[in-house]
């Protein structure tokens, strides 16, 4: 990790003396001692429901500098009574009883023989199973999040439901309760119903919808990336597109893959909150916030800002369809 950090560091430093950026910085503590004590609130409403909260924290533990471990423990302390779950992987006693004495709920999943392309389905098997324990033990909205990720935003919870209640469903589809609520972090204007699977908030049983999809037999792409457009990648209907596209079968919306009726479905059925304004930390990848300049747009994630446009501004927006022509780039190791 520490010389990955110094080759990230050692770009950046390429860069800054080109003398051809500007550049910002921003220090996100390791250890939750070193945050002091901030404002703290609640909203009063006139439902308890938001009582009933869970926090389903899923993937593998992350050792590096006890990442997982001080995630959860701010999160333990910022929801004193929230019920927290990680949906990880066979692991250690010794770290069974750190996460017990944190009052973490560890669920051990057995992983699949094919664990798919980009490896959706220990996503799958992890988020679907941690979501339910959530439900068995009674919540009814809950946050779906990784272990490589950390919020740090202290009234997280009260944000996540003030979106809930600003932005309720204009249109009913079967099932459907609430908006789903994530972030800008990875969500794509040009991906085709590439909402981002790292984060996402809602009622629980539209949380379950989208998280448990068939598992995905597919093992790997038999083409390069740069072979695909917009479109055509977004057609491969993985990853992200997969999740999404299964849910909006459930929930009964139809789906062309055009630019059109991509953005109508973001606008329509979730709210995109920027990651900035929860203090969204992605470890080893946050490092770079310019992290998908290469794919050739200037802002290729979809923000608050560009929802809130498509949300209100409907009847003025006009999309380009010729965007979805432009080669699809990538880095992704896994595709």
């Amino acid at each position: 990790m520490k010389l990955w950090y110094i080759k990230s560091l050692m770009r950046m430093i390429k860069r800054i003396l080109s003398q051809d950026f500007f550049f910002t910085f921003s220090f996100f503590p390791k250890k939750i001692t070193t945050l002091n004590k901030t404002l703290n609130y609640e909203i009063k409403t006139k439902s308890k429901k938001n009582l009933n909260f869970a926090i389903v924290v899923q993937g593998p533990i992350i050792l590096d500098q006890n990442f997982t471990f001080e995630t959860l423990k701010l999160y333990r302390k910022n929801f004193p009574d929230t019920n927290i779950i990680l949906s990880t992987w066979p692991t250690t006693k010794k770290n069974i009883r750190i996460l017990k004495k944190l009052k973490i709920n560890v669920l051990e999943n057995v992983e699949p023989n094919n664990k798919g392309i980009s490896n959706i389905n220990l996503q799958i098997i992890s988020s679907r199973n941690g979501i339910f324990l959530a439900k068995k033990m009674g919540a009814k909205f809950v946050l779906k999040t990784r272990t490589d990720q950390r919020a740090y935003h202290p009234n997280l919870k009260n944000y996540l439901f003030n979106f809930l209640y600003a932005f309720p469903l204009k249109k009913k589809y079967k099932s459907q309760k609430y908006r789903l609520v994530a972030t800008s972090l990875n969500t794509f204007k040009y991906r085709l119903y590439g909402i981002s699977d790292m984060f996402m908030f809602g009622h629980i049983e539209d949380v379950i919808k989208y998280f448990s999809p068939p598992l995905d037999n597919r093992i790997k792409l038999t083409n390069k990336l740069s072979n695909y457009s917009w479109s055509t990648f977004s057609k491969l209907n993985i990853c992200e597109v997969y999740f999404s596209t299964n849910f909006l079968k459930k929930i009964g919306r139809k789906i062309n893959f055009t630019l059109a009726n991509s953005l109508k479905i973001y606008r329509d059925h979730f709210v995109i909150l920027d990651y900035e304004s929860i203090k969204l930390y992605w470890h080893k990848y946050t490092l770079n916030n310019n992290r998908y300049e290469h794919l050739g747009f200037s802002d290729p994630q979809l923000s608050f800002c560009d929802w809130l446009m498509l949300y209100n501004l409907k009847n003025f927006i006009k999309y380009d369809e010729n965007m979805l022509k432009k080669k699809f780039q990538s880095r992704n190791k896994y595709y």
